[in-house]
């Protein structure tokens, strides 16, 4: 009995220190994803996809789609009832004539964006996506996507969130918005790596 519960501690020990270990590499990466986006590097014909949830997700979005020469413009994850103008009033920014953008109404987490963003790739015949989302969330939406998509061309333009700080072993709310993050990732990475799910 007592060699079991031995055995159990140091197990879960060595997963702890393995998390632990796993989680400063997440953050880093984090931390070091460039935001800005090389277009010149992006195969033609291409298209941007903003992954709802975040503030300045798709702001951002439309910047690129006026300074680049997307396609189209996807915003996926769109609550039910909202229009484009609506999106413009409530974020602040300028929604011009003949902007080439479309709505996703049916995503309401990560692999609902993916499968949403795969069928508007699809319909336009993209070879290449940015997609536009927190930079916490890029990783976890790269496995989602290309797991729909593994052929797509992907690249993703961060947009920094003010619920991550640098410093975040100094903010309680940081470290736990991050870890949850990293679980979650942590769970896609083993169901698509791990079990081939």
């Amino acid at each position: 009995m007592k060699r079991r519960i031995l055995f159990l501690g140091c197990f879960f020990l060595i997963l702890a220190g393995v998390w632990g270990i796993g989680f400063v590499v997440f953050v880093n990466t984090i931390f070091a994803i460039d935001e800005d986006i090389k277009v010149e590097k992006v195969q033609q014909p291409f298209g941007i996809a903003v992954l709802t949830g975040g503030r300045g997700r798709i702001e951002r979005g439309i910047d690129l789609l006026e300074q680049t020469g997307a396609r189209t413009l996807l915003i996926s994850g769109v609550s039910a009832g909202l229009e484009l103008e609506d999106i413009a009033k409530r974020d602040g920014f300028e929604i011009k004539d003949n902007m080439p953008v479309e709505l996703g109404y049916e995503a309401r987490d990560t692999v609902g964006n993916a499968k949403e963003i795969k069928l508007w790739a699809e319909k336009h015949g993209l070879k290449s996506v940015i997609g536009v989302t927190s930079s916490y969330h890029i990783l976890r939406s790269r496995l989602e996507i290309l797991h729909e998509m593994p052929e797509v061309s992907l690249e993703f333009a961060a947009v920094r969130s003010p619920y991550v700080k640098k410093d975040w072993w100094n903010s309680f709310e940081s470290f736990k918005f991050l870890a949850a993050e990293y679980s979650k990732f942590l769970a896609v990475f083993v169901q698509y790596y791990v079990f081939r799910l």
